[in-house]
């Protein structure tokens, strides 16, 4: 049995935080690699129960909450937002099986890391009256850490698995008169045949040997936009809400001075914001000690009217020409048209609930803004 008490590391609340609510109209979209950074709930196309589930689910793993103390929560949320469409053997599920898989991402990675000194593993099932019969028949089976099963049939393997994977020596192996299997054949259940943790080690491992914020080319995964989303090719322009600030230039390059106007701009060194999708997003003082000073900070009053009021937002499944590496990303859109009628977008990108930077287009630049409004419409007024 899972002890949830016992859940809590980096690498699992990192797999999960590293994922994308979505509808599971969005979800089926997405090719299997893509899934593993989205979350959903089958049958379930209301966002803010998605997003309660997802928010009781993160805080099991981060805290160690139990299954009672989730139902109790998320149940609470629903009756709020007048959805009873969940009863408890469900809800039981699909706490289980993201905390399960959210552990074994974790476990995984951990494993991996010293692969070299334990090069084996073993599958272990919970064997009970309740476990598969094809997880009970490997039960105890020894396969090498690089074995192409464990590409497929890395626990979990199936809704509400309880298996798990240990780790051996060559030692071990002796000690314990266990022999290493060369030719298991996968046992996942349909949907479950892929395995997460890879993906995250393999995020890791890229993370580790390139500045992905600074020199990773992105590449969109979908090929849509205003068309198929039924929006108009031509945007109305709002007033500019706020005047434009100094730039570093301006300041004579006091970056003390441009520090303290990012936190006025923003609303302090790091603000929780809510946007129009009912999603929110962080701003913090770690954006100002990444962007490039090259004109772009006279936009920092702009920021927030372009989060809180957008026109549009967007998602868009992106991949990392270099790494592989498979990210979701929100674009917040707003068009602004000046006194003098200079018209400027403002395009706002968002990454695992952190704002990661901006850019703005002057004038009429139809190509780009076209380029900039693609993805899934999430929002749109």
């Amino acid at each position: 049995m899972i002890q949830f008490r016992k859940l809590p590391f980096a690498e699992a609340i990192r797999f999960f935080r590293d994922k994308t609510v979505l509808t599971p109209a969005r979800y089926r979209q997405l090719t299997e690699e893509a899934r593993v950074r989205a979350f959903t709930v089958s049958g379930v196309a209301r966002m803010d129960v998605l997003t309660d589930l997802y928010g009781g689910i993160d805080r099991a793993i981060k805290s160690g909450t139990t299954f009672n103390e989730f139902k109790k929560s998320v149940k609470k949320a629903m009756a709020t937002r007048g959805w009873t469409g969940m009863n408890p053997y469900r809800l039981d599920t699909v706490f289980r099986t993201n905390i399960q898989a959210a552990y074994q991402a974790g476990h995984y990675q951990r494993q991996m890391e010293v692969a070299g000194n334990l090069p084996f593993w073993q599958y272990v099932a919970v064997m009970d009256g309740r476990t598969r019969p094809a997880h009970a028949a490997i039960n105890g089976k020894v396969l090498r850490s690089n074995d192409p099963f464990w590409q497929t049939s890395y626990p979990p393997n199936g809704f509400n698995c309880r298996c798990t994977v240990r780790a051996l020596s060559k030692g071990d192996l002796s000690r314990e008169s266990l022999d290493v299997e060369t030719d298991v054949t996968g046992i996942a259940d349909p949907g479950f045949d892929n395995n997460p943790g890879e993906v995250s080690y393999r995020d890791t491992l890229a993370a580790r040997s390139i500045n992905l914020a600074s020199r990773e080319k992105w590449l969109p995964l979908i090929d849509q936009g205003t068309a198929e989303a039924g929006r108009p090719s031509t945007v109305p322009y709002d007033p500019m809400p706020a005047r434009l600030g100094p730039t570093l230039k301006d300041l004579g390059g006091d970056m003390v001075k441009l520090r303290s106007l990012f936190h006025k701009a923003i609303g302090g060194k790091s603000v929780l914001i809510n946007t129009p999708d009912k999603d929110s997003i962080i701003l913090s003082d770690y954006l100002f000690d990444h962007l490039s000073m090259d004109g772009r900070e006279a936009y920092f009053p702009l920021i927030r009217p372009v989060l809180e009021d957008s026109f549009e937002i967007w998602l868009m499944p992106m991949k990392g020409e270099k790494t592989g590496r498979i990210v979701m990303r929100k674009r917040f859109i707003r068009f602004f048209e000046d006194k003098k009628k200079h018209h400027v977008m403002l395009s706002a990108e968002y990454q695992q609930g952190t704002f990661v930077g901006y850019t703005f287009f002057r004038g009429e630049k139809a190509k780009y803004f076209a380029n900039q409004r693609m993805g899934w419409l999430l929002y749109g007024r």
